[in-house]
C-alpha cells in the first residue's frame, strides 16, 4: 500500500471517454518556448517562499498556507490546487498587473474534471489534463467557506472531498457562475527536464500526472532530504522548486500531499510533505517518451485585482 491515497487515472485505466476528454484538453495546450537559464552554482528557489509573502499574508487576512493535504483520492484536485495557490502568490508578487493571493477552492473544478471525463457521482480519481482545462473553461474557484483542518497542511473531510466530487450536483455546479468570471490562462506541457527546470526558475509551479509516486526520503550526508520515484501508481504531485546544488547538481523539489512527515525534514527551507530530487531521478518521468504521464505549467490566472499600494509621501 502507498503511504497516502493516490487518484490519478492511468491511461491503462481509461474509458474511450475519459481518453476523449483527455485528447480535447491536449489540443488546447500552449506552447512553452522558454530557455533553460543558466544559474549561479549555489542558486535555490523555493516557488512555496511566496506563499509567506507579507503582501500574499495580507490578502489571505494572515492566514499561513501550508500546502493542501488529501484525504480520498483526489490528487488531481489537491496537487491541481497546491499549483494554483502558488501561481497566485507569484502572480501578486511579481506581476506587472498583480492580483490578489487566494486560496483555491478545488474542489469545485476537481469535481466539474470528473463529470468531463464522463465519471457520474461521488467516487476517486480524475486526470490533470481534463481538470485544467476545465479551468481555462469554467473558471478557478475560490474558498467558499473555512473547512480546513490545518493541523498537518489544509485538509478537508474525506466525505466533504466525496460530495464535492460529484461534478454534476447542483451542490457544484451552483458555483460555476461565480468561477467563471476567474478563468485560468492556459496549460503549457513541459516534456524533459530543462522544461521544468525552465518553468520554476521563471516563477512556474509545475503539475505532474504520472504512473509512479515518490513514497519516501532519506537525508543525505550533506543534510538534503532525497527521493526517487520508489512507489508505483497513478498520483499526481507538483513540482516547486529548483537548487543548483554545488556537488549534487540540479535538484528539484517534489511537493505532495500527504502527511507531513511522509520525507524526512531537513535545513533547505522546504515546505511540509516535500522531498527534493537529483536530476537523473526526475529523468525517468520522461522514459519511454513520456507517453505515460503528463506534465504541464498553468500561464496565468484572471482574478481579482490587488489592492494599490497607498502612496506615502514621507518616503519620497
Amino acid at each position: 500500500m502507498p503511504p497516502g491515497p493516490l487518484g490519478w487515472i492511468e491511461p491503462a485505466n481509461r474509458t474511450k471517454e475519459q481518453n476523449d476528454a483527455v485528447a480535447a484538453a491536449q489540443g488546447k495546450f500552449l506552447a512553452f518556448a522558454l530557455a533553460r537559464p543558466t544559474v549561479p552554482k549555489g542558486t535555490k528557489i523555493l516557488l512555496s517562499d511566496f506563499w509567506t509573502k507579507p503582501e500574499v499574508l495580507a490578502d489571505l487576512n494572515g492566514i499561513t498556507f501550508t500546502g493542501f493535504r488529501q484525504l480520498t483520492g483526489s490528487c488531481v484536485g489537491v496537487s491541481d490546487g497546491d499549483a494554483v495557490f502558488t501561481l497566485a502568490c507569484i502572480q501578486r508578487m511579481v506581476s506587472d498587473a498583480p492580483t490578489r493571493a487566494f486560496i483555491p477552492w478545488w474542489p469545485t473544478s476537481y469535481g466539474r474534471s470528473r463529470a468531463r471525463a464522463g465519471i457520474n457521482g461521488q467516487g476517486e480519481g480524475s486526470i490533470d489534463s481534463v481538470m485544467g482545462q476545465v479551468m481555462v473553461d469554467e473558471g478557478v474557484d475560490d474558498v467558499i467557506a473555512t473547512q480546513f483542518d490545518t493541523i498537518d497542511g489544509f485538509a478537508l473531510s474525506g466525505s466533504t472531498e466525496l460530495k464535492w466530487s460529484n461534478g454534476n450536483s447542483s451542490l457544484v455546479t451552483a458555483r460555476l457562475t461565480h468561477t467563471k468570471q476567474y478563468p485560468m490562462g492556459g496549460m503549457a506541457p513541459l516534456y524533459d527536464v530543462d522544461g521544468i527546470a525552465a518553468a520554476v526558475i521563471n516563477g512556474y509551479p509545475v503539475l505532474d500526472g504520472c504512473n509512479n509516486y515518490v513514497g519516501s526520503g532519506h537525508v543525505n550526508q550533506q543534510g538534503i532530504s532525497l527521493g526517487t520515484y520508489d512507489g508505483r501508481g497513478g498520483h499526481s504531485t507538483t513540482i516547486l522548486g529548483y537548487w543548483e546544488h554545488e556537488t549534487l547538481g540540479p535538484l528539484y523539489l517534489y511537493h505532495n500531499q500527504w502527511a507531513g512527515t511522509t520525507y524526512p525534514a531537513d535545513t533547505s527551507g522546504k515546505p511540509r510533505c516535500s522531498t527534493w530530487m537529483l536530476e537523473a531521478s526526475l529523468r525517468q518521468l520522461f522514459a519511454n517518451g513520456g507517453d505515460q504521464g503528463e506534465t504541464m505549467l498553468f500561464s496565468h490566472l484572471n482574478y481579482v485585482p490587488a489592492q494599490p499600494r497607498v502612496l506615502d509621501w514621507a518616503q519620497i
